[in-house]
């Protein structure tokens, strides 16, 4: 097998699958990246692979890599950079190193909204229609607002922000440019009503595989469904685009087990460059599982007083 580094972006092309999660020649700068690129007989691979620090990070979400063929793009990177000590990858159908198992969605998008439409139960195209309707019968006329990302407002950024604290007690301390440059979004779809926003959607659209990076609603709204609906709009709208491939990622949410989604098992994992990288770090991770266990024991008072003592240091 023949394994070489190129330049990233004279191969990018060949990336696959083409989501924005793999392509680093976007997100990354170029001084830090390039691609492993393996060849033998017909098979040819390209491998995304970034540097950052004493890790390197491939790009392989949903990357059909064989065990054989990561061990040849692992030890390539380690014998080309002795800086690095552990070799990262996530969502990956290669289960290889230390890993752990996951689950991911995605859907493999119809020419259009009636074919997707099709693959609900009759009861479930029902209750969306009614959904619609009752939503605008409480709250008047809707509709969907769509903005390539740095053109959205930052009154609506921080609407979603509030609307994330409320339902799942994330308080993300970012500005609106902070938080589409770490989360690569590229456009924002809106649930608008008379009374205000009812449901937001984040995506990732700069590759032909769309990513949805996060759906919200208002929680006072949510006998309503507004996420459900903005959700089967949203989908509408990005198969009017011509997209085909939209990745979920994982998780229990109900709404991404809909529209004929495929479960798969995907793997998060570490190659460590030795033995003794791989046990000190694990002997770390470790130790913390057990000082979380024996904290979370402590009397309340106790957790208090260590919090109210972090937030002076901070």
């Amino acid at each position: 097998m023949i394994v070489e580094s190129k330049n990233l972006k004279q191969v990018a092309s060949q990336i696959v699958p083409d989501v924005i999660y793999n392509r680093f020649d976007l997100t990354y700068s170029k001084e830090d990246c390039f691609a492993v690129c393996l060849k033998e007989k017909d098979m040819e691979r390209v491998v995304p692979v970034c540097i950052q620090s004493d890790t390197a990070i491939l790009g392989l979400w949903l990357g059909e890599l064989t065990p054989d063929q990561m061990a040849h793009v692992t030890e390539h990177i380690f014998h080309s950079y002795t800086g690095v000590k552990r070799v990262r990858y996530e969502n990956s159908y290669c289960n290889y190193g230390s890993a752990i198992t996951k689950n991911h969605f995605r859907i493999e998008l119809p020419d259009n909204a009636e074919q997707l439409r099709s693959r609900l139960s009759s009861k479930g195209r029902y209750n969306i229609q009614r959904e619609k309707k009752i939503l605008e019968q409480d709250f008047g006329q809707w509709h969907v607002e769509e903005y390539i990302a740095e053109d959205a407002p930052e009154e609506l950024f921080k609407t979603y922000f509030q609307m994330k604290k409320a339902t799942h007690g994330i308080n993300y301390k970012m500005t609106k440019e902070e938080y589409i440059k770490k989360f690569f979004v590229s456009h924002v779809y809106v649930l608008q009503t008379e009374q205000g926003t009812a449901a937001i959607v984040l995506s990732c659209e700069q590759c032909p595989i769309v990513y949805l990076e996060n759906l919200t609603y208002d929680l006072e709204m949510a006998k309503y469904s507004p996420g459900q609906i903005l959700y089967d709009l949203f989908l509408e709208r990005i198969i009017e685009k011509g997209k085909k491939d939209i990745y979920l990622a994982g998780g229990k949410l109900s709404y991404k087990k809909r529209y004929g989604s495929i479960e798969e098992t995907v793997y998060n994992g570490v190659v460590y460059r030795n033995i003794l990288i791989q046990g000190k770090e694990q002997s770390a991770i470790w130790l913390r599982k057990k000082a979380k266990q024996a904290f979370e024991r402590c009397p309340a008072f106790v957790k208090s007083w260590y919090r109210k003592m972090r937030g002076s240091e901070q």
